[in-house]
């Protein structure tokens, strides 16, 4: 756990360099939102959410021309760059309160996201369902470079991975620099703590440009950042959920508030979960405001970038936020706003030739369904009822939005009544707030009637509305100190409530299903020794990257009992078959799955004999194989596992080199 921390801390400050000093020379050179004028403390809220907006493409061109160590010397340039600037100009940033809420988030999530320690016993949080993808694809990155390659297919020669992984690219870029004292999990949580940061820029941006009024700034981002600890109303059906356990009507409990549902979700749950749709939220809002507040060719430019990091780094958000720009299109030419059509158009060609050699990554044979269907979002009464037929379905689904969102969005969701009632008052609507309503009202348009297909989760609906709830967060902070908005403190009461209980499941459910307090899910364990388990599974993988090179192929049971989190997590090594489907949704022709499958099988089946490992390590350029305590042939007393001699083994896991790669350079 201390090791954790400790890296988490190295490569929070390495990731500096990627974010505070670049941002600021580039804002410095471009003189975004007139940057060479402004405080102190404005230059700094401009500089972080400006990194996040232009770096990952850069990052990405760059790495993709030339190659990720020249990145790396490319923020140092800007990095070194940053420093007589910052002293070029007077004024320091002396503001407590934005100190301390910075500090506070940066601790949650390092405590939220590292490995929780109870003496031999190690519990990672349910965040790392997805984290254990995201660590061996950051791993991949920093070990290959560009182009990036799928690191859970292996059918004999690399495939391209298909992925939005810009972000992860800056992760990867520390994780390069500080092998070993930073590992690849460590970086992604680092890169997370900085994504929160950059949103908390992002709204005091927005706060500033986009305002109601012109008193009260300070107090309405700290109220901002106070809404960003509010989710809905979904406390009611988790604590529903949670008295059916104990009652033990049902024998299930999700470990998420968030999971009863079709997903929105609070912004606390969204950064630590997902902070690459965050990062694209923060590239899109960051280029619409240069484009609002900018003038002439490098405008247009800077928004363009910005757009395309945000195509590479979440592309259903990028999806929507295009639908929003050609809606805004339409409304600046009636208008006659012809400038801002022009930085439009501008940014829309500058951001499409970033992005083409990304998207043409994204093409080949895979094993994903359509990009796009037809929809109602979904509500879970109407699941439960299970209509016979899918029209009645959809009617019963739109007959309940209003529940639906009343119940996802809570105090927001009021909010979004009270602008609409303001807005209906004036007269004529001022740009800003036409521009507001036009993003949000886009987004719920969008994630309610079309959802993504290309995987089981809704990732368009879930994710593409962040748009929506950002524009609810900024008119909630600004509506605050009106009357009518005191009588909504109940909603934003169960809204922190429901954040607090869910962030207490993320962090504590592992151990307290191992503690009979709460039931088991499925890809955790089906025992109570999940804890000895990890911690074993992580002292195996931990000396197996000492011990061996970067790119050396790991391969473990690819149908185990429970998701092999332990390998995603802290292999940080390739694989050739990570499932039985081969993650072939990340890259990859699903035909080649087969065979892998075929010749690894037997290894790990029950009374395996010993030539079944032998014959796979010859049919397959695989270097070390990994034995863990649930596979089949551990089970069995007397199989060859416990009479042939591992490279190493604890109660858990035994590890063995693959005899004709034996030339394999052990460190």
């Amino acid at each position: 756990m201390l090791a954790d921390y400790r890296g988490i801390g190295v490569a929070f400050l390495l990731f500096s360099g990627l974010t505070v000093f670049p941002g600021y020379t580039l804002g410095w050179l471009f003189d975004v939102l007139e940057f060479r004028r402004r405080e102190a403390g404005f230059r700094l809220a401009i500089s972080v959410p400006l990194a996040i907006a232009l770096g990952p493409v850069m990052s990405y061109l760059i790495g993709r021309s030339l190659s990720l160590t020249a990145a790396c010397w490319f923020y140092a340039a800007l990095s070194v760059a940053a420093i007589p600037l910052m002293t070029r100009k007077r004024g320091r940033f002396r503001n407590v309160a934005v100190f301390c809420v910075v500090a506070g988030w940066c601790l949650w999530a390092a405590f939220a996201l590292a490995d929780l320690q109870m003496g031999r016993r190690l519990y990672f949080s349910i965040i790392s369902f997805d984290y254990a993808v995201r660590t061996e694809l950051v791993s991949s990155l920093s070990t290959f470079g560009l182009p990036a390659r799928n690191p859970f297919f292996y059918p004999g020669h690399p495939v391209m991975l298909r992925y939005h992984y810009f972000w992860l690219l800056q992760s990867a870029l520390v994780n390069k620099i500080a092998t070993p004292y930073v590992d690849a999990r460590q970086a992604i949580v680092a890169g997370t703590m900085w994504c929160g940061i950059g949103l908390m820029a992002t709204i005091a941006l927005y706060l500033r440009f986009f305002r109601l009024n012109l008193a009260g700034f300070r107090r309405q981002f700290l109220v901002a950042m106070s809404l960003l600890l509010v989710t809905g109303l979904d406390i009611i059906p988790a604590w529903f959920f949670l008295v059916l356990v104990k009652l033990k009507l049902i024998g299930i409990l999700p470990p998420s508030v968030e999971w009863w549902n079709d997903q929105v979700d609070g912004w606390l749950y969204s950064v630590l979960w997902e902070p690459h749709y965050v990062v694209g939220v923060i590239a899109c809002l960051l280029g619409f405001l240069v484009i609002s507040r900018g003038r002439g060719l490098g405008a247009g430019i800077v928004a363009g970038v910005a757009f395309a990091t945000s195509v590479g780094s979440a592309i259903y958000v990028a999806f929507v936020f295009a639908l929003f720009l050609l809606v805004w299109s339409v409304v600046v030419l009636v208008k006659r706003w012809y400038s801002e059509f022009l930085l439009i158009v501008i940014a829309s060609v500058t951001a499409s030739l970033c992005s083409l050699p990304f998207l043409a990554e994204l093409r080949g044979p895979g094993s994903g369904g359509a990009f796009l269907h037809f929809t109602v979002r979904t509500f879970f009464v109407v699941r439960v009822l299970a209509f016979k037929h899918s029209w009645e379905t959809h009617l019963a689904n739109l007959l309940l939005l209003p529940l639906n969102y009343f119940m996802e969005l809570g105090l927001f969701f009021a909010v979004g009544i009270i602008e609409w009632r303001r807005l209906r008052r004036l007269e004529t609507i001022p740009r800003n707030d036409l521009a507001l309503a036009v993003l949000a009202l886009v987004s719920i348009v969008v994630c309610t009637f079309l959802r993504s297909g290309v995987i089981d989760n809704n990732d368009l609906g879930w994710r593409g509305f962040l748009l929506a709830q950002f524009v609810l967060l900024i008119r909630a902070a600004q509506l605050w100190p009106e009357n009518q908005f005191s009588k909504l403190l109940i909603l934003a009461a169960l809204g922190l409530a429901g954040t607090i209980y869910d962030q207490a499941l993320l962090r504590f459910y592992a151990p307290l299903s191992d503690a009979k307090f709460l039931p088991k899910v499925a890809w955790l364990a089906r025992d109570e020794r999940l804890g000895d388990r990890t911690y074993a599974n992580r002292e195996a993988y931990e000396w197996l990257r000492a011990h061996s090179n970067a790119a050396a192929f790991v391969q473990q049971n690819p149908n185990p009992v429970t998701q092999d989190t332990f390998y995603g997590l802290y292999a940080n090594r390739a694989t050739l078959a990570e499932d039985i489907a081969c993650m072939t949704p990340f890259g990859g022709d699903p035909k080649g799955c087969a065979p892998l499958q075929e010749k690894l099988a037997p290894a790990f089946a029950a009374d395996s004999p010993e030539s079944a490992l032998d014959s796979a390590c010859a049919a397959l350029p695989m270097d070390f194989v990994v034995f863990k305590d649930t596979d089949d042939a551990w089970r069995s007393p007397g199989n060859w596992l416990w009479h042939r001699t591992p490279l190493f083994a604890n109660s858990f896991v035994r590890i063995f080199q693959c005899p004709k790669r034996a030339s394999t350079p052990l460190r």
